[in-house]
């Protein structure tokens, strides 16, 4: 069982990490696009 658990583990590690790279990007592009929006509707 716990050779299975190392396997998936091997195989979910890469995807993991593509993901929370992918979901760190979304979050820093809408606070960009939130701030400019604020910014541009603050002048």
């Amino acid at each position: 069982m716990n050779d299975n658990l190392n396997e998936l583990e091997l195989l979910l590690d890469p995807w993991w990490d593509t993901v929370t790279e992918w979901v760190d990007s979304a979050i820093d592009t809408v606070v960009d696009t939130v701030s400019s929006a604020y910014e541009a509707a603050k002048d």
